[in-house]
């Protein structure tokens, strides 16, 4: 006696990685049709009774439900480790540096109680689970190289943080920069990236200093305070870009990277 299972892990890791827009029961009858035209099965009978033997969609959540997630963050690691960790060979980088952009969402996820009370609630009456979301994107190498799934209490910079501690025991054979949106920069996170001594890039809001907001456009140096009270040097870089509709707006950024030429800071 031998089960043949209609849902073996392989098939439900495929379905996963399919990233249809269509409904999951959809897909699986797109799956098991196909599957019986590859082995042959409409010789034997009837294209319509393959519906017969398609797994439901309840099947299909209750497999996957069962997934320990552990061996997916560990194959991550280790494939991330072993092309990130050896050398530079293969990797594309700007001026000698792996670009690394780290930014946040919000992902809403189901409908259920339990989700809502450990990752917290959005929404007009606070009922609508939702999830802290954190990447640091290789946007030359188009890889995630690090991420993080969090209830909604954990600030962005604290998950922009555990980001940079991780990939520091990784990236020994370059030397990142990180790339922040607006809404990262603060004294705080200044100290610390001041600390680590790595190098950082900030797009930056408005009246975020009234300093860099009285800046020209072009190419300067600042003393920003730390929250230790501490100076910190930094480089303003202000240009104009483009901007639907047929507008120019001022792009302001914040750095570390003093030897990059001032025209390469557009490419960023």
């Amino acid at each position: 006696f031998s089960r043949h299972r209609k849902l073996p892990f392989i098939i439900v890791i495929y379905i996963m990685l399919c990233l249809s827009k269509r409904k999951i029961q959809a897909q699986l009858e797109n799956y098991f049709k196909d599957d019986f035209i590859r082995n042959g099965f409409v010789e034997q009978m009837q294209l319509s009774d393959y519906m017969k033997h398609v797994a439901s969609q309840q099947a299909y959540s209750n497999a996957r439900a069962k997934f320990n997630h552990l061996p997916f963050i560990l194959s991550f690691e280790r494939l991330r480790n072993y092309e990130y960790g050896r050398d530079t060979f293969g990797l594309n980088l700007f001026y000698e540096h792996l670009l690394t952009a780290i930014d946040g969402s919000e992902i809403g996820l189901p409908d259920k109680t339990f989700l809502g009370k450990h990752f917290g609630c959005n929404g007009r009456k606070a009922e609508s689970p939702v999830a802290r979301a954190s990447i640091a994107y290789d946007p030359l190498n188009m890889r995630t190289v690090a991420a993080e799934f969090e209830p909604m209490d954990a600030d962005e910079r604290t998950l922009a943080i555990r980001h940079i501690e991780e990939l520091s025991s990784v990236l020994k054979c370059v030397t990142p920069c990180y790339i922040f949106d607006r809404g990262y920069i603060s004294a705080a996170f200044l100290t610390y990236l001041h600390g680590r001594k790595v190098k950082y890039v900030f797009r930056v809001r408005n009246k975020f200093s009234v300093e860099i907001d009285k800046l020209s456009l072009g190419d300067h140096r600042i003393i920003l305070k730390g929250s230790n009270g501490e100076d910190i040097e930094v480089r303003v870089v202000k240009f104009m870009i483009d901007s639907p509709p047929d507008e120019k707006v001022v792009e302001t950024l914040v750095t570390n990277w003093f030897d990059l030429p001032f025209s390469e800071f557009k490419q960023l």
